[in-house]
């Protein structure tokens, strides 16, 4: 099984303002993708709400329903981390809206939610061989979610992850992890990662 991780998607900016565009703009790495059995990335960019986080200094994304359908589609992701900083953005509806999304185009999700089962390792399984799927965010990616009781979402706790990996090890033959973390801009590790 050929596996692509693609990291972050943003697809707010030029990608939203533009989207006649993005079937060129996406041409290179969509040829690419084409030959992988599967792709994961990590979906930054909730689908877009009326109502929008209110954090002073914080740049908020969100993009537009068809432009995040056509270019998923077009570089034939089949799962996504919804662990990062800006899954929240839209505040529940815009997360709402992106699940609802991914749930019409049959792309698998994990990492925050408002069900339990949002978070929960994916598990993807072909003829040879079964894959687990887990998502985690630092809390110092400042993801502006500390005060929503009725979201679910997966906190970088190597005690959680530890307790996860263990939770599904015997169930799949390979795990990937995600985890959104590291300072914006920096080309280098920091000390605690």
């Amino acid at each position: 099984m050929r596996i692509a991780l693609i990291g972050d998607i943003g697809l707010g900016g030029i990608i939203s303002s533009q989207p006649d565009k993005n079937a060129s703009r996406f041409k290179e790495v969509s040829d690419e993708l084409k030959n992988c059995d599967l792709v994961f990335a990590n979906l930054e960019t909730p689908v877009e709400s009326e109502t929008y986080l209110d954090i002073k200094g914080k740049i908020l994304l969100s993009a537009n329903q068809d432009v995040t359908k056509d270019v998923l589609r077009q570089l034939e992701v089949s799962c996504v981390s919804l662990a990062n900083n800006h899954i929240f953005d839209g505040k529940m509806e815009g997360l709402r809206n992106t699940i609802g999304l991914l749930e019409k185009l049959g792309i698998a999700h994990t990492g925050a939610g408002w069900k339990k089962k949002h978070i929960d390792p994916v598990i993807i399984k072909d003829e040879s061989v079964s894959i687990a799927f887990l998502a985690y965010v630092d809390f110092n990616t400042n993801p502006g979610t500390e005060s929503y009781s009725n979201l679910f979402i997966n906190y970088l706790e190597p005690k959680k992850i530890i307790n996860d990996i263990q939770g599904v090890k015997n169930k799949v033959d390979k795990i990937i992890l995600s985890l959104h973390w590291g300072k914006d801009y920096s080309h280098y590790p920091t000390n605690r990662q």
